[in-house]
């Protein structure tokens, strides 16, 4: 495949989200192997729209529309890491990240805040309880079919730790996308590069991305103490996985839709949005 058409599929995918991308990213998005200066001087070659150093295919006003959502963007990540900062002292979660519109500082003024967790493995059920118990608490659960989401927090997607490595059906482009745009926020023991590790595949569609990847700040960092390893150690003697699976099942179960419910996979997307930009992008092509 061409240079050209990389890049216009790179902004056709972004185009999507309506977000007009900076040559840096366009290098970073596409599959290439050219080095960056040969790449942007090829890029000033070719008929693309531009605008204040944003590319785009169709309209200039998503230049503007993404300069003003990255300040309202700012303003809810400043929101979110007191709470996730809280949320990691629980000590069966591993990792926290945002993800979503929000992770890519394109988020709108009314939308909930997503966040991707990695939990010790086995515990993936009991994570999700105390996670919502929580957020509860601090008034700020998303609820299914909530109206009003502004700030609200999303648990998008848990996953246990031996379960990390998206197996080979869910390794697409679109999961591609989400693994590296995920802003990373707490870690412990390194788990943040231990998934990135084991979703190597995602440097097949992006081999330059880790130039992206590298200017993450990770705010919150942790290791497991005697007490955490001895509290992990308990829950799972004590089978509260099982038990916690059970309650939040019979409570959800009548509202599964296209959600994923597996054994330390936990996926909770309330709309298929790989299936429309995929949909967008056939039709695009």
């Amino acid at each position: 495949m061409d240079s050209k058409k990389r890049i216009l599929e790179t902004l056709s995918y972004f185009n999507f989200f309506n977000y007009p991308l900076t040559k840096e990213e366009i290098w970073q998005f596409t599959k290439t192997d050219k080095t960056k200066e040969h790449f942007f001087k090829y890029l000033k070659t070719l008929n693309i729209s531009s605008y204040k150093s944003f590319y785009y295919l169709k309209n200039r006003k998503d230049v503007y529309q993404r300069l003003e959502k990255e300040k309202i963007s700012s303003q809810k990540i400043i929101k979110a890491l007191p709470i996730i900062k809280k949320l990691s002292f629980l000590p069966t979660v591993e990792f926290i990240g945002i993800s979503g519109s929000l992770a890519m500082k394109n988020s709108s003024l009314d939308e909930d805040i997503d966040i991707f967790v990695i939990s010790k493995n086995n515990l993936t059920w009991f994570t999700r309880l105390m996670l919502v118990l929580l957020l509860s608490l601090f008034g700020v659960y998303r609820k299914k079919r909530q109206v009003n989401t502004k700030d609200k927090i999303c648990l998008n997607l848990i996953i246990g730790k031996e379960s990390i490595g998206f197996i080979k059906k869910r390794q697409s482009i679109y999961i591609a996308h989400e693994i590296v745009q995920l802003l990373p926020v707490f870690q412990r023991q390194n788990c943040y590069f231990d998934f990135l590790n084991q979703n190597d595949w995602v440097f097949n569609f992006f081999p330059n991305i880790k130039t992206r990847i590298k200017g993450y700040k990770i705010f919150f960092n942790a290791e497991d103490n005697f007490f955490n390893k001895i509290l992990v150690w308990f829950l799972n003697i004590t089978r509260v996985e099982k038990f916690a699976r059970i309650l939040q099942w019979e409570y959800m179960k009548n509202d599964v839709t296209i959600e994923t419910v597996e054994d330390n996979f936990l996926a909770f997307h309330p709309q298929n949005t790989e299936k429309k930009v995929n949909v967008f992008l056939k039709r695009n092509a």
